[in-house]
Order: structure tokens, then sequence, then C-alpha cells
């Protein structure tokens, strides 16, 4: 009676241990994933709802003609 008593409790342990670290993990990837910086960089101040500027020539944020195709649009 005593084994069995001991085994469910180390069962049950095991199971909120890993639980919670499964819960614990999930927030981290959660709140790390989706963050987003709230401030505005110096080259995103010329930019309004009226009217957009993007960076020139190769100062996208990917190289070649698929940035290029929209500098000065």
């Amino acid at each position: 009676m005593r084994a069995k008593t001991r085994w469910l409790i180390g069962l049950g342990t095991t199971v909120v241990l890993v639980a919670g670290g499964g819960l614990a993990l999930g927030d981290y990837v959660y709140r790390e994933g989706t963050s987003v910086p709230c401030a505005i960089n110096d080259d995103d101040m010329a930019n309004s709802p009226a009217e957009f500027f993007t960076s020139g020539p190769g100062e996208g944020p990917f190289e070649g003609e698929g940035w290029d195709k929209w500098v000065g649009y």
C-alpha cells in the first residue's frame, strides 16, 4: 500500500512539474516572440498616414531589386 501511494505521489509531482515547466516555457516564448519595441526610429520620423518615405537603394530591410523597386515610390 505504501509503495503504491509513494508511486502516485511521485507521478503527481512529476506531472505538475512538467506541466508547470511547459507553461513557463510557453509563456517565455510568447512574450519574447511577440514583443514589439515602442520606440520610433529616426528614419521613420518623416512617415505619416499621408506620406510614406522609403530608405534609399541598398538601405532597406533586404538587398536587391526587391527593395530597390520601392525607393522613391
